[in-house]
């Protein structure tokens, strides 16, 4: 979550998603969603390791075209 397009830990991921929890939601709840975190800072970890090689090119669809 950092933006410098180096991998985190899996530790680091949990840190700022409890702490933007906290800040949205307060301790209470961030700390009742703790199983989730840990369960979304793993899907995270999952997807950043299994990118599309970067010359992958998206389709596009109609509603990405600009509009003439």
């Amino acid at each position: 979550m950092s933006g410098t397009g180096l991998p985190e830990s899996r530790d680091e991921i949990i840190h700022g998603l409890t702490q933007k929890a906290v800040s949205l939601w307060g301790q209470k709840r961030a700390l009742a969603l703790r199983e989730r975190i840990e369960k979304v800072a793993d899907q995270m970890l999952t997807l950043s390791n299994n990118l599309p090689h970067f010359e992958a090119v998206s389709v596009p669809y109609p509603e990405n075209r600009p509009i003439t």
